[in-house]
């Protein structure tokens, strides 16, 4: 049995709605960019990894959903961009994957439990390390501040 992407990557097995989704995916990317070469289109959860391998930015923004199992494709970026921005939060149309107060088991069943996320016991993450977490809502505050330098 093949294995359920997280992402949407294209399908080789159902062409016509991969055909589809990356139509919208990609006339959104041509939107935000000046330049349709800007736009580096990629088919499969870890082709983005190649493509900044050669590229070398000094900061990029990963979706917690394209980290691969465990950060494997992080760790593999971290060797050649100086900073890494995993974002967590936004699965499910919900903003938000942090919390901040600390009673975050507040409201909970005791029957339900928590599912441990790889980045929150990994030792790449953190200040001085290469790889920082950023949760989904606040993606533009950290963008300005890294970014466009606005405080």
């Amino acid at each position: 049995m093949e294995p359920t992407p997280h992402t949407p990557a294209l399908s080789a097995h159902d062409r016509d709605a991969s055909a589809e989704l990356y139509d919208a995916l990609y006339s959104q990317a041509l939107a935000r960019v000046e330049r349709p070469a800007d736009v580096l289109a990629f088919s499969s959860p870890a082709g983005f990894v190649h493509m900044l391998k050669h590229i070398q930015p000094q900061l990029a923004y990963v979706v917690e959903t394209l980290a691969g199992a465990d950060g494997a494709n992080i760790a593999a970026l971290a060797a050649t961009t100086t900073q890494i921005v995993v974002v967590v939060g936004g699965e499910g149309g919900q903003l938000g994957g942090l919390i901040d107060t600390e009673d975050e088991g507040y409201g909970e069943k005791e029957s339900v439990k928590k599912t441990e996320k790889w980045w929150e016991h990994s030792d790449m993450i953190g200040l001085g390390k290469g790889v920082e977490i950023v949760d989904g809502g606040r993606l533009t505050e950290d963008f300005d501040r890294r970014v466009a330098g606005r405080e």
